[in-house]
C-alpha cells in the first residue's frame, strides 16, 4: 500500500467516522424541526373544532395542546380504534397517530387507552412497533363492538347514539354507546378536584399525558 493510498484511506475512514457520529445528531435535529413553535395559538381547525396550544416555561417546558369539540356539530363523529380480540388475549393492532389517521380517512386524532405489553430501553429496543399486537387495559368500544371489557377503578369516556358523551367513574359504558375509551383516573368531578396530580403507575417518566372533560350537558368534549 502506498503512502497517498494509505493518506486517502486514512482521510476516508475520518469522515466515515465523523458520518456516523453525526447521524443521532441529524435525527434529533429532524425531530427538533418537528416540534410545533413555542408560541401560543388558537385557530378553527374545522366547523365545531377550536384548537389552542398553551406553551408553558416553568418548571420545565412544556406545550399544552387544547382541543375543543362542540359535539352537535353536523358531520362530528367520534371514532376509537377497532379491535378483534384474539386467543392470546390481543386486542388490537399498534398504530401511531399519524397511521391512524391516514388509514381511516380523519381530521384529528389522540392518544387514547393505556395498553400492554409496553417496553421502552432505547430508540431501537421497545414494544409495541406498528402492527403489533397489544391489549387494551380497561374498556373500549369502536363503532358499537365492545371489544375490551370493562376494568374496576378504571373510568371510561362513552360516546353515545344521540351526539352525547358521558365519563362513567365505574368503568362500563351504558347501552347504546358506540365508542369509548377508558383512562386511569377521575382528576374533577363536578367542579371537585378528586385526585392530586396524574398517576403514572408507578412510571416516573415525563410522556405526554391527556386529560378529558365534558360539559354538564355531555355535548362540548
Amino acid at each position: 500500500m502506498n503512502h497517498r493510498y494509505r493518506i486517502h484511506w486514512k482521510r476516508f475512514l475520518v469522515i466515515a467516522g465523523m458520518g456516523v457520529l453525526a447521524v443521532p445528531l441529524i435525527l434529533y435535529s429532524r425531530l427538533h424541526i418537528l416540534r410545533p413553535l413555542q408560541t401560543n395559538v388558537e385557530q378553527v381547525l374545522f366547523q365545531g373544532i377550536v384548537y389552542k396550544r398553551d406553551i408553558r416555561l416553568s418548571s420545565r417546558p412544556i406545550a399544552i395542546h387544547i382541543v375543543t369539540v362542540d359535539l352537535t356539530t353536523p358531520g362530528v363523529k367520534a371514532f376509537v380504534t377497532p379491535g378483534t380480540p384474539t386467543p392470546d388475549e390481543m386486542e388490537t393492532t399498534a398504530r401511531t397517530t399519524s397511521e391512524f389517521v391516514r388509514e381511516f380517512k380523519l381530521q384529528l386524532a389522540i392518544n387514547g387507552n393505556f395498553f400492554y405489553p409496553f417496553r421502552e430501553q432505547t430508540p431501537w429496543d421497545y414494544y409495541p412497533h406498528s402492527g403489533d399486537r397489544t391489549n387494551v387495559v380497561g374498556q373500549a368500544i369502536s363503532n358499537g363492538y365492545r371489544y375490551s371489557p370493562p376494568q374496576a377503578n378504571w373510568p371510561v369516556l362513552c360516546f353515545l347514539e344521540s351526539d352525547r358523551a358521558q365519563i362513567v367513574e365505574r368503568g362500563e359504558c351504558p347501552e347504546g354507546t358506540m365508542q369509548a375509551v377508558a383512562g386511569n383516573s377521575i382528576f374533577i368531578n363536578r367542579g371537585d378536584r378528586v385526585t392530586a396530580s396524574f398517576s403514572g403507575h408507578g412510571n416516573d417518566k415525563p410522556y405526554s399525558r391527556i386529560a378529558v372533560a365534558l360539559d354538564k350537558e355531555g355535548q362540548k368534549l
